[in-house]
């Protein structure tokens, strides 16, 4: 089944490069598919589909703000952004893990479409604390146990 997704989702990459405006360079998507699952495995794994989708959301949006990193790795594994990144190689739920797995590779396949709806309201960051990591960024929701940050304007 993992097979056919990637399949699917290469082909729909394929025929959709020309039209991705943000996309300059080659992308392993399988490395990129790879580390959102991984993100969202380790920050919102036990939140359900709704936290998963959002703090893929929130990738998202740091893929298309000029102040992050243009790769999912790229900003997953940046230094004091995402704890996770600490925990990937532990042991893992492999159930759990395979369901995120097809969570998020279907929000990757409409990110790079152009189907993807943001559920954040343009949110770059989340914590579990609820205080801001700076005072350049402004609470715009909570959903489950995360909160979810903007940039102040």
């Amino acid at each position: 089944m993992n097979k056919i997704i990637i399949t699917l989702m290469s082909l729909f990459l394929l025929f959709s490069m020309p039209a991705m405006a943000k996309t300059v360079e080659k992308v392993n998507h399988k490395a990129e598919l790879k580390c959102l699952a991984d993100m969202a495995y380790t920050e919102a794994g036990i939140e359900g589909e709704r936290g998963v989708k959002a703090v893929v959301d929130v990738m998202f949006n740091r893929l298309e703000h000029k102040a992050f990193k243009n790769t999912v790795c790229g900003n997953f594994y940046m230094k004091n952004q995402y704890e996770g990144s600490k925990y990937v190689n532990r042991r893992k739920n492999t159930d759990l893990y395979n369901k995120i797995q097809k969570q998020v590779t279907r929000e990757y396949v409409l990110y790079h479409i152009g189907a993807w709806r943001d559920s954040t309201r343009g949110s770059l960051f989340f914590n579990t604390t609820g205080k801001p990591a700076t005072r350049r960024v402004a609470l715009s929701h909570k959903l489950g146990r995360h909160y979810f940050y903007t940039i102040k304007v």
